[in-house]
């Protein structure tokens, strides 16, 4: 995912362009849940925030994968 990020910030591959699409589906779920945490004033609510972040990253990450798994599934057949 890495190595994708930074294709996709050196303007030479363009292909995160549909999975951002995909995640502003899931950050319009997730940011009201971490809106509730923000001003950070205590540990416990970064944390909390911190845990809505990962949770959030974590989905992104596995439809990413799965994304690229079923491309390369369907390329193979």
């Amino acid at each position: 995912m890495l190595i994708l990020m930074a294709l996709y910030i050196a303007n030479w591959w363009k292909g995160l362009v549909r999975i951002e699409s995909l995640g502003r589906y899931v950050w319009e779920f997730v940011a009201p849940i971490g809106k509730r945490f923000m001003p950070v004033v205590r540990t416990r609510q970064a944390f909390a925030l911190g845990s809505v972040w990962v949770a959030a990253l974590l989905i992104i990450t596995f439809a990413t994968w799965q994304l690229w798994h079923l491309r390369t599934m369907i390329a193979t057949h």
